[in-house]
């Protein structure tokens, strides 16, 4: 039987977690700072491996969409049990394929209700209404850059069927 290998207590610990990583949490925390909504893009085909574990962490209390993009490219029944097991989570989650517009008009409205419910609480605190400031965010090539450029009706973020089209964060009106 081959004897367990005994490490130094002396070692230093492993510095595992990489500048580049840290330095993209850092920048999402700031921008994160400036926001009111979340809107989460993952792909339809792979919800789950589209999505980050420490989100949830991330965005605290802020109201957050998930959006299921490209659902023209998997079967109803697997939809339909996408949806049954999100919502057993506890997550709404709004199907759309931004290519071809499906689905768009609903999450622009629950975006749109999103902000209604922050300028209530805006007037109740005697503030005046503004526009909802929303963050979207998700894995490469997912269809964030679509989504957006469906939302505002017009071309506004370049867009292309391959990852690392868009490098910056950018505001949209």
């Amino acid at each position: 039987m081959p004897q367990p290998i005994q490490l130094s207590v002396q070692a230093p610990a492993i510095q595992w977690y990489p500048g580049h990583i840290a330095k993209a949490e850092k920048a999402l925390g700031e921008a994160l700072a400036k926001v009111d909504l979340v809107m989460e893009v993952r792909d339809a085909r792979i919800p789950l491996a589209t999505g980050h574990p420490r989100l949830r962490r991330w965005i605290g209390s802020r109201p957050h969409l998930l959006v299921l993009n490209r659902v023209d490219m998997i079967p109803r029944a697997a939809r339909e049990a996408w949806s049954a097991w999100f919502r057993s989570q506890g997550q709404v989650v709004w199907w759309c394929d931004a290519k071809a517009g499906t689905g768009v008009k609903q999450l622009q409205q629950a975006a749109i209700r999103a902000g209604e419910a922050l300028n209530a609480r805006r007037l109740g605190r005697g503030m005046r209404p503004r526009p909802v400031r929303a963050l979207m965010l998700g894995f490469p090539n997912v269809g964030k850059s679509a989504l957006i450029n469906r939302l505002v009706r017009q071309k506004v973020v370049d867009s292309a069927r391959r990852a690392g089209v868009t490098r910056s964060l950018r505001w949209v009106r």
